[in-house]
């Protein structure tokens, strides 16, 4: 597996709502480098989904935690912590049900941060 530095997509340059600074992140694998340069293009999880031609779960799972976290004051790692919990659930949950719960709400977050990356980018302009 290979990877790049995150921040390849630009982040250096957001506001206080946006991703970390290449400085600041290990780099991120190609999956995820791909579903950032088409999420921070403002495409939403079923857009970005098909254009990968992957499921939104898919999607979901395989975005990184960043994504998810963007700059959060003063809780970041408990965030992280939070993302990395309901990924692992959504892998190895003993239920079918606890599994597509873990989906579920990886899908809902992720909505908010598309909303809150773009509402951000939105205010730069």
């Amino acid at each position: 597996m290979t990877s790049r530095k995150k921040g390849s997509v630009g982040s250096a340059d957001k506001g206080d709502n946006s991703l970390p600074s290449v400085n600041e992140l290990p780099p991120y694998t190609e999956k995820e480098l791909r579903v950032l340069e088409i999420a921070t293009q403002g495409f939403s999880l079923k857009a970005t989904a098909a254009l990968l031609g992957q499921s939104e779960d898919q999607v979901a799972l395989e975005s990184p935690e960043d994504w998810y976290v963007g700059r959060e004051e003063g809780s970041g790692h408990i965030w992280h912590e939070s993302i990395r919990a309901l990924k692992d659930c959504a892998y190895t949950a003993d239920s079918a049900e606890e599994r597509a719960r873990c989906k579920r709400a990886l899908r809902k977050f992720w909505g908010k941060a598309s909303k809150q990356y773009n509402d951000t980018q939105m205010d730069i302009h």
